[in-house]
């Protein structure tokens, strides 16, 4: 859909939509990720001992199995 007389109120409105709704999405991800690192006492200390790459896949993984944005098809 191409509109082109849009008007700069209106542009700024939704670049602002999609900013906030980046961060809340970021927010939600980091949010359940903490819960999960939280319900695993082995990542835990394997974390506190400084491996980031665990801290990578941790990441990874929960982006993959709990998505902060569903995916219609």
């Amino acid at each position: 859909m191409k509109e082109e007389n849009i008007d700069k109120v209106d542009m700024n409105r939704i670049v602002v939509d999609l900013i906030l709704g980046a961060g809340d999405t970021t927010t939600y991800t980091m949010e359940w990720m903490l819960y999960l690192i939280s319900k695993n006492k082995d990542v835990q200390q394997e974390l506190r001992q400084g491996d980031r790459t665990l801290l990578k896949k941790c990441a990874k993984r929960n982006v993959k199995t709990l998505p902060g944005c569903p995916i219609f098809n």
